[in-house]
């Protein structure tokens, strides 16, 4: 849904943390990370805790590669 309304505002494709395919604290977590505006210690506290829990970085700080299926 997200991608059809930036597609009709011409914006292009989007991704998201739910159009990655996260789900659940995966998906509650990505959002905090990359979707919230975060900044300075908050940001790399939850980046921290995302690392520690799935030893990997989520899709908007690994590039923007989405994460594998």
């Amino acid at each position: 849904m997200v991608n059809a309304i930036a597609l009709a505002a011409g914006g292009g494709p989007t991704t998201t943390c739910a159009s990655s395919g996260y789900s659940g604290t995966q998906l509650l977590w990505c959002v905090k990370i990359c979707e919230s505006g975060l900044t300075g210690k908050a940001l790399d506290d939850w980046i921290h805790r995302w690392i520690r829990q799935y030893r990997q970085l989520p899709y908007c700080a690994a590039g923007g590669n989405p994460p594998p299926v």
